[in-house]
């Protein structure tokens, strides 16, 4: 059986990084809304129960090989979704309540475009609101996101 390290790749880095910003999405902070639980993606079997809840999932890498100097790095691209899963009441106005989510997301995830120092730039790439039925208060709100970073081709734990 391989034995692993506990060394945390820089993708892992910068998805931990989304994650904690997530969960910092509350009235008491500044915002409109206050998040449930923010994941790294769905688990089979799991149900949202918690509502508002945020999802991040759809991590598609693009690499590059860069050489500069002695050291070769690896250039990547990193484009995922953030689906925010919410439910109000009825009475309501569902499409305003994701609108105000999808702007905490994009405000929380501007606050440190560099995902703690091991990122070059992140950016909201779109969004799309979907009502599940017409006066439903339940929808799907999704957002796309790309984080660009580089790590050393040798050692995808070590950030350039």
């Amino acid at each position: 059986m391989p034995v692993y390290a506990n060394a945390k790749s820089v993708k892992q880095a910068v998805v931990d990084n989304i994650i904690t910003t997530l969960l910092t999405i509350t009235q008491a902070n500044g915002y409109f809304n206050d998040v449930a639980a923010a994941l790294p993606f769905k688990v089979a079997g799991w149900e949202l129960m918690d509502m508002p809840t945020l999802l991040v999932i759809g991590l598609r890498e693009q690499k590059d090989e860069l050489t500069a100097g002695p050291e070769n790095r690896t250039n990547v691209t990193l484009t995922g979704t953030i689906q925010i899963h919410a439910t109000m009441d009825p009475a309501s106005d569902t499409e305003e309540y994701h609108n105000s989510l999808i702007c905490d997301v994009e405000t929380a995830l501007r606050q440190d475009v560099t995902r703690g120092g091991v990122a070059r730039y992140t950016e909201v790439e779109a969004t799309d609101l979907t009502l599940e039925a017409q006066a439903s208060p339940s929808a799907v709100s999704i957002i796309t996101f790309r984080v660009n970073y580089q790590h050393s081709s040798d050692d995808p734990t070590k950030p350039w």
